[in-house]
Formats: C-alpha cells, structure tokens, sequence
C-alpha cells in the first residue's frame, strides 16, 4: 500500500511534463530517433541534432561544449546512423556543470524531410523522492 502511495505522490508531485524524458541531475541521455516514411527506414539521411536549455534560451556549441547565447562554433551536430536497428542516435553526456534542475529541448533536423523535438527534464530525483517519502509518512505513520 505505502509503494502505490508513493506512485500517486509521485505523479502529482509536478515532476512529469508533456512529451518529456525525465532524468536524476547529472545522467547521460541517448536521444534517438527511427525515420520511416514509405514503410521501410530511411538510410542515409543526414540528421541534424541542436540543443536548447530551456531556462535561459541558450544553444549548446557542440565544439567548445557549453552553453551560449550567441557565436556558436558549432550548434549542430549529426546524428549517427544505426543501420541494424534502424535509428538515428547522438549520445548526449551529462555537463558537470549543470547540477540544477533544468529542462532541454532536443531539435532534430532532416531538411526537407521531418522535424523532430524532445523535452529532457533533469530533476534532483533523490531529493523529490525523500520528500515523497515524507509525504505519504504523514498521511500513512
């Protein structure tokens, strides 16, 4: 009974977001995608990946692997292709830096062809879920 308390607090403790990845502050993520338009995959697509931290609106430069607002030298990166299982992926390794809740938008790009958007979410996922914890021990000593 006290883990589906924890459940239920935890849906509504406002940590899921729309169309959204939910992530502990610091975790890699493999962004991916399968781009298939008349049945079969689409191979040889050049897939164009960029990122957005939501909080200030700044793009990721992929070259010299920050944050900014503007002078990127590089704010695209290719996704690379896996043909066997039919996926475009770019593995995304966590910034040490970021150590605070924030939400990035993953922008994939195949011109002419498809657009592609995915919300990551990093929450302090320990802390959330002690507070959780405290919740239901309230309602249920």
């Amino acid at each position: 009974m006290t883990k589906i308390l924890y459940f239920i607090l935890f849906l509504m403790s406002g940590l899921s977001w729309s169309d959204s990845v939910i992530l502990d502050i610091g975790s890699n993520h493999l962004f991916s995608l399968t781009y298939n338009d008349t049945g079969t995959h689409q191979t040889g697509l050049t897939v164009a990946l960029s990122i957005k931290r939501v909080s200030d609106g700044y793009w990721y430069d992929f070259m010299s692997s920050t944050f900014k607002a503007s002078a990127w030298s590089s704010k695209t990166v290719t996704l690379t292709e896996d043909v066997t299982n039919h996926t475009y992926y770019y593995k995304w390794i966590a910034q040490g830096g970021d150590t605070i809740k924030n939400q990035y938008v993953f922008h994939a790009e195949c011109t002419g062809q498809f657009v592609e958007e995915e919300t990551v979410c990093y929450e302090d996922l320990s802390t959330s879920i002690a507070a959780i914890k405290t919740k239901v021990d309230a309602i249920n000593p």
